[in-house]
């Protein structure tokens, strides 16, 4: 059984063997790998940042600005010292 604030939101009595969950906490969306060793289990939680929910492309968008804006910035950046070469 897996709990999030009190609530269960996973419950899977019968793992033998490796296996993943998703979740969402909030607009996050998460895996939980349940990966099965010599001495037992492990696990690992992790964001799911590739899944195309609405956070993550909201995100991409945003990394897109980012890299136009700072290429913009680049370029105008470039002009000006380019500029002062010839001028000096």
């Amino acid at each position: 059984m897996v709990y999030v604030n009190d609530k269960i939101i996973i419950i899977d009595f019968n793992i033998t063997d490796t296996k993943q969950y998703s979740f969402y906490l909030g607009p996050e969306l998460f895996d939980l790998s349940l990966k099965k060793e010599i001495n037992g289990f492990t696990y690992a939680i992790e964001k799911n940042l590739e899944a195309p929910t609405a956070l993550n492309e909201a995100r991409r968008k945003s990394e897109q600005e980012d890299i136009q804006l700072m290429s913009i910035g680049g370029l105008v950046v470039s002009s000006i010292l380019v500029f002062l070469f010839l001028l000096g």
